[in-house]
């Protein structure tokens, strides 16, 4: 069974401008984490957003590839601008591969894109 598009405790927000300045299709919030992709011509059918299982904080974009049927067949995490925090990027790497997006029957495939997972320290 497909879980919901933004499951009940999750607060959508439109048109967040990322921190690189791209605006976002749609960020997710639940709990101590927020979630945004960027996927061009894309919506969201489901994002998943990780159970906050680690100590720390900080923020994880996750290197998306997307089929025609919305489906996440790839994901790794860009080094380059996530923290170095295992237990997060395990997490988020998981989350991504959950998500779901629209169907494009144009797109490239895979269609490359981020999601940025925002993880509040406790």
């Amino acid at each position: 069974m497909e879980k919901s598009a933004k499951p009940k405790d999750t607060e959508p927000k439109s048109n967040i401008k990322s921190q690189e300045g791209k605006e976002n299709q749609d960020a997710f919030v639940s709990g101590n984490v927020a979630a945004s992709f960027i996927l061009a011509g894309r919506t969201a059918v489901y994002i998943d957003i990780p159970a906050y299982k680690c100590q720390g904080g900080g923020r994880v974009v996750v290197n998306i590839s997307v089929n025609r049927n919305g489906r996440v067949v790839a994901a790794s995490v860009d080094r380059a601008t996530s923290t170095s925090d295992k237990c997060i990027l395990d997490e988020a790497v998981n989350s991504a591969k959950a998500c779901r997006f629209s169907t494009s029957s144009t797109a490239l495939d895979p269609q490359r894109g981020t999601i940025t997972y925002t993880f509040v320290a406790q």
